[in-house]
């Protein structure tokens, strides 16, 4: 008795897995090159608010840590300079806004400080940014 070879029939898991690696590579190399936000120079922690509006641009940012360091444009900034640093920027934009992201720990006087080179600067407006608050 002589038997004919079957011919073998690919699975249809066979087909899949090329596929399945092709996907991963991919997903692997986006999330090895891709970055979504810069980091920020300072870590920040804004203090929690329950009301507040969500801003549509922000124009400058500042943060100013709990050790009172201050960053702008992605750079710390010398705080014996900022004073100057800011009145070079608003001479380009005198209307801007600053958007002032001030850690929840920093001392009072340390942002009094702050706030005082702005005004003296001429700034008119600043906006102190906040957290919302969990279940707000």
């Amino acid at each position: 008795m002589k038997f004919e070879p079957r011919p073998h029939s690919r699975s249809v898991d066979e087909g899949v897995i090329p596929l399945v690696n092709v996907v991963f590579l991919l997903l692997l190399f986006f999330v090895l090159t891709g970055t979504l936000v810069p980091p920020e120079p300072l870590q920040v922690s804004p203090p929690e608010s329950s009301s507040g509006a969500h801003l549509a641009r922000e124009e400058v940012v500042m943060l100013l840590s709990a050790d009172g360091r201050i960053a702008m444009r992605g750079e710390e900034v010398p705080v014996e300079d900022f004073g100057e640093v800011i009145a070079n920027r608003f001479a380009i934009e005198p209307s801007s806004v600053v958007h002032l992201r001030a850690d929840r720990s920093v001392e009072a006087r340390v942002l009094l400080d702050v706030l005082d080179v702005l005004r003296d600067v001429g700034i008119e407006r600043v906006v102190l940014q906040t957290e919302m608050m969990a279940g707000s």
